[in-house]
């Protein structure tokens, strides 16, 4: 109640995560680096029940969704516009990174904000990336004070102190977690951060 309803609010907070081994496990794989991370990001979030904390319907008690699957953008290069998607993250993370390869690719022809039919589902959790900025603070504004669900975003990474650093923004309900909560999440999601041949399936 406290954070519902005599004092609801977000928190954010902006870390560097180290990206280095994965990038250039994806690169000499010849994958997405973009998708390389979402996928383990999911699997970071499904590992955590607070990142699936959410609404079903406004007027019914919040839960617990069973899972969750990523709602991303996409960039259309040629009109800088940008798509919002979403893509199941249930298989393995080769087979992710080739249905992504697909959906991007049909989503150029498209030219809208939401190309899939039925729009995004509301077991999803929201990233983004701004690949050109290399922030140290990112926070996105919500009208909706009750908007359960984390926010992520990423920016550009860079070499630092001998390795590769990536921006790393989350945006948390209070209603949900806390400063202890995030550092769950984000230590798990660094240990998923380290190269593999194929993470296999999300939890």
């Amino acid at each position: 109640m406290m954070f519902t309803h005599t004092c609801p609010c977000r928190f954010s907070l902006t870390v560097e995560l180290e990206v280095g081994a994965l990038r250039e496990f994806a690169r000499k794989q010849g994958l997405s680096f973009y998708a390389v991370l979402i996928f383990r990001i999911i699997q970071a979030a499904n590992s955590c029940d607070f990142m699936r904390f959410s609404w079903v319907e406004r007027g019914v008690p919040p839960g617990i969704w069973s899972r969750i699957e990523p709602n991303f953008t996409l960039l259309n290069p040629k009109s800088h516009t940008f798509s919002s998607v979403w893509l199941p993250a249930q298989g393995s993370e080769r087979s992710f990174v080739s249905d992504f390869a697909a959906l991007n690719a049909s989503v150029q022809s498209e030219g809208t904000y939401l190309p899939q039919a039925g729009g995004i589902p509301q077991f999803t959790l929201p990233i983004s990336m701004v690949p050109w900025i290399n922030f140290t603070s990112f926070s996105v504004e919500l009208p909706d004070p009750l908007y359960l669900s984390p926010v992520i975003t990423m920016g550009s990474f860079c070499s630092k102190d001998g390795g590769v650093k990536l921006p790393f923004a989350l945006q948390l309900h209070h209603a949900v977690a806390d400063g202890y909560h995030a550092s769950v999440f984000l230590e798990c999601l660094q240990q998923l951060l380290a190269p593999g041949v194929d993470r296999g399936t999300s939890p």
